[in-house]
């Protein structure tokens, strides 16, 4: 009876409506049923104040878990795809600083700009992108 009790108390995982197996034990505000969605909570030293939702009529959507403070980070996402602009000044792929076009550093798979060597060889960032760039 206690474990089947201690789930109905935890009720749904903040990010999937799953049952939950544990609670934050930082904000105690919400339950998650796995440990990569805790991390999505809580990636570092703070916790993210949402929770997700879904209704027959609005579908899944976004929802405070506590009062938040104007310049509080809400939710930080990577970007899907980062690329090079198609108007105006050159930017390096790994830092966004400008590039000049007379002195730039190559990508050796696809050609496109980096600010120094150091850029290129980090490839954090343009490592997903190269492959399909360099097509």
């Amino acid at each position: 009876m206690g474990a089947e009790s201690d789930q109905a108390e935890l009720g749904a995982c903040f990010l999937c409506q799953a049952p939950a197996c544990k609670t934050c034990e930082h904000c105690k505000l919400v339950s998650f049923c796995k440990e990569s969605h805790r991390q999505v909570h809580r990636p570092g030293s703070e916790c993210f104040s949402f929770a997700i939702q879904q209704s027959e009529t609005a579908g899944r959507y976004m929802v405070a878990t506590r009062d938040i403070a104007a310049l509080d980070t809400i939710l930080v996402e990577r970007a899907a795809a980062v690329g090079p602009k198609l108007r105006n000044t050159a930017v390096c792929l790994e830092c966004w600083v400008e590039v000049d076009l007379a002195s730039y550093v190559a990508c050796r798979l696809c050609g496109l700009p980096f600010c120094s060597d150091l850029c290129r060889q980090a490839r954090l960032l343009h490592a997903v992108e190269c492959p399909q760039v360099a097509k």
